[in-house]
């Protein structure tokens, strides 16, 4: 689907700082806005739509299976479940599927961030990335563990944490995965971010280098199958001419090494609504972020992310 973006509005958000949609501009008191989230997330802990960090657990001659990347622990009658929101299925229901799944392997140690969503792009980097940071002490302690994760590109993995492809189990949904040891983090929620994990992101990355040459960068969906901007040539001329710096357009053909330096150095990051918008993760504090959304349906991730960056 492809949508035509009001161009009159746009020098207005350099200016007012306005949110803009696509079918209509709609201006919101942004301040008051932020202001209203910013003591929801921080001064109320217990309502924040995640669950804690609880730390790696460890389950023996478990395994992992299915699309929901579920969990089970045999000898204990144990369905562990990756995200708080997932249905639940009886144990006996579970390993009734099983017994139809065509192929099975076992490994000694298998450290599992597999969930229903962990395929798809924005939740790889919105979810799993932070999963796995949570356990990178334990894979670089035991040499022996492997990584049990859905089959994106290794090297989003190998660039953030230095895992070699070898110690990389590409999950398939229709093997059941038997591991002698198996390890997981906290459980998650699909669509919300933690903070907490996405900083011990952030601590593998280099410092931020303060750059001579500011830029602003836009997140194109250019290379999306969907939710494409269709006069996306008019957008970018008038971010030009209307941004105080340079304007550099990220593609998402770019390697990860290079996503990571474009936006670590940006002075300032606008985008639709989309996947490439959850490589702001890597931005520095207080980097503006703009994103332009629907007016129907509203999602808040990226204000969340902000949020949690300080951005």
């Amino acid at each position: 689907m492809k949508y035509r973006l009001p161009i009159a509005a746009l020098s207005l958000i350099f200016v007012t700082g306005i949110s803009c949609t696509y079918l209509k501009v709609r201006v919101l008191n942004a301040d008051v806005l932020t202001t209203k989230l910013r003591a929801w997330f921080v001064q109320n802990p217990e309502d924040r739509p995640y669950p804690p960090v609880i730390g790696v657990t460890r389950y023996d001659r478990a395994l992992v299976a299915g699309p929901l990347g579920d969990v089970l622990v045999p000898h204990a009658r144990e369905v562990v479940y990756p995200l708080v929101s997932e249905p639940r299925m009886p144990f006996d229901a579970l390993i009734q599927r099983l017994r139809h799944f065509p192929r099975a392997e076992r490994h000694a140690k298998l450290f599992s961030v597999v969930h229903s969503y962990g395929f798809m792009t924005f939740h790889f980097m919105y979810e799993i990335v932070p999963k796995i940071a949570e356990g990178i002490a334990l894979l670089r302690a035991d040499p022996e563990v492997k990584l049990l994760v859905w089959k994106n590109d290794t090297t989003w993995i190998q660039t953030l944490f230095d895992l070699p492809a070898h110690r990389i189990v590409q999950y398939d949904h229709h093997t059941v995965y038997h591991a002698d040891e198996l390890f997981v983090p906290s459980p998650g929620h699909t669509g919300y971010m933690n903070p907490e994990l996405v900083q011990a992101v952030l601590a593998h990355l280099p410092a931020r280098v303060e750059n001579d040459r500011p830029y602003v960068l836009y997140a194109s969906r250019g290379s999306s199958s969907d939710r494409r901007v269709r006069n996306e040539h008019e957008l970018i001329e008038a971010l030009r001419h209307a941004s105080p710096y340079p304007l550099v357009v990220f593609t998402d053909r770019e390697t990860p090494t290079q996503i990571v330096a474009l936006f670590r150095g940006a002075a300032a990051v606008v985008g639709f609504h989309g996947a490439g918008l959850v490589n702001a993760m890597f931005c520095a504090p207080g980097t503006p972020l703009i994103e332009m959304m629907f007016t129907f349906e509203p999602h808040w991730d990226f204000m969340q992310l902000a949020l949690a960056l300080g951005m």
